[in-house]
């Protein structure tokens, strides 16, 4: 049986939670929510999938699992304090962490995360969920770089979100990104998540070792279709995700957003095979660098690796 800790239950830890009940493998979760609420909505969640009833679930706190032999982690927390829990996690007995983006709200709390993995000997992987859907692997053989990037983002907020496609930008050109600006930023206190968070909209530049270029518009409107073109020296492809659709010319398949409730469990066996196409924690250190830095110099009139953004 696998033992998987799952470190936040809230919305999206409880549909991390479902991945695992849909396992034909039958695993033990070990669940650390300390809001009442959240574990009742979690545990109704579990049981909503786990018809077959070969999996456990158990409610603890850290104290009650650093005996266990873990197989892996999941910290699906607020970015808040995220450093201290990822290294309370590293203590354990565990080798494989999934955390959740954005992942750490300073610089400097980033290093320190790298720098723990490292001592620790753990392989920590950002859960950036546009890898795992099988549309985009396909399509990522079929291009060659520069391919430029153009987000639109209806009723998105950036903050939570502009990772995702700076890690799409990288991937699809197979290089870092050298430049990234915010000329226009939104910054607004209605993030319900909590009352030290921001939540941010606004339109993002950037650019790629190779030229090629980056484009977000991140709205708080809900009037436009919410999109990500792709646009290659052979042709410009569209996900359309309010339409759920990907085109390619006149060719048009269906396209969903991989959900933590349906791919969460398959990519932590990904890692403990040593097979997993999310990147760590090093790999995405400049992406996350870049936005963290661009964010807060709306914030700060001195940015420093030590500033703290109000980010999700």
């Amino acid at each position: 049986m696998l033992n998987i800790l799952l470190v936040g239950a809230g919305q999206l830890g409880s549909r991390h939670l479902q991945s695992f009940a849909l396992l034909k493998t039958p695993c033990h979760m070990y669940v650390i929510e300390p809001n009442d609420a959240s574990r009742v909505r979690a545990k109704e969640r579990w049981d909503e999938v786990n018809k077959d009833n070969h999996h456990l679930i158990t409610f603890c706190n850290f104290d009650d699992v650093r005996s266990l032999k873990l197989d892996a982690a999941i910290i699906a927390t607020l970015s808040i304090g995220r450093l201290n829990i990822l290294k309370m996690v590293c203590e354990l007995s565990v080798q494989h962490i999934l955390c959740e983006k954005t992942a750490f709200q300073s610089i400097s709390d980033y290093e320190a995360a790298i720098s723990t993995a490292a001592e620790k000997k753990v392989n920590v992987r950002l859960n950036y969920s546009y890898r795992l859907s099988e549309t985009i692997k396909h399509y990522l053989t079929l291009v060659k770089p520069p391919i430029d990037i153009e987000i639109i983002g209806s009723n998105v907020e950036l903050g939570c979100n502009l990772i995702h496609y700076l890690d799409l930008f990288s991937l699809f050109n197979s290089t870092k990104v050298t430049e990234l600006e915010v000329p226009q930023l939104l910054i607004e206190d209605n993030n319900t998540r909590s009352t030290s968070l921001k939540s941010f909209y606004g339109l993002v530049e950037g650019k790629a070792e190779n030229g090629a270029a980056f484009k977000a518009s991140f709205s708080n409107e809900s009037n436009l279709d919410y999109q990500i073109i792709f646009s290659s020296q052979k042709e410009i492809a569209v996900i359309n995700e309010s339409q759920g659709h990907f085109s390619v010319g006149n060719e048009k398949v269906e396209f969903n957003i991989p959900y933590a409730s349906k791919t969460t469990a398959f990519e932590v066996l990904e890692m403990l095979k040593g097979k997993s196409s999310l990147p760590t924690l090093q790999d995405s250190y400049l992406n996350n660098s870049l936005l963290l830095n661009a964010i807060n110099c709306h914030i700060y009139p001195e940015v420093t690796k030590d500033c703290i953004c109000p980010i999700t």
